[in-house]
């Protein structure tokens, strides 16, 4: 996954503090309101990037899963994939 929920999934979210603070000190400080925001609202909702990296870590490879089962309720595309050798 791309973007910043491929960031908060992978390892790297694991320093999202360490992040913001790193983008205050650099002065990148339209990035750092941008991150400090998103963890604001992680905080707001009860969840952690530790949390976020467990919901991948328990896929199976190649598994493509909805986020939210409403918005694809319709779809005629399976949830999920197996690779072919």
């Amino acid at each position: 996954m791309n973007g910043i929920v491929g960031f908060l999934e992978n390892s790297s979210g694991l320093y999202l503090n360490d992040t913001i603070e790193t983008l205050e000190r650099i002065h990148a400080l339209q990035d750092y309101e941008i991150m400090s925001s998103i963890r604001r609202i992680l905080v707001k909702y009860g969840m952690t990037t530790q949390q976020l990296r467990g919901n991948v870590n328990s896929q199976e490879p190649y598994e493509i899963k909805p986020r939210n089962t409403q918005d694809f309720s319709t779809s005629l595309l399976p949830t999920s994939y197996t690779r072919v050798s």
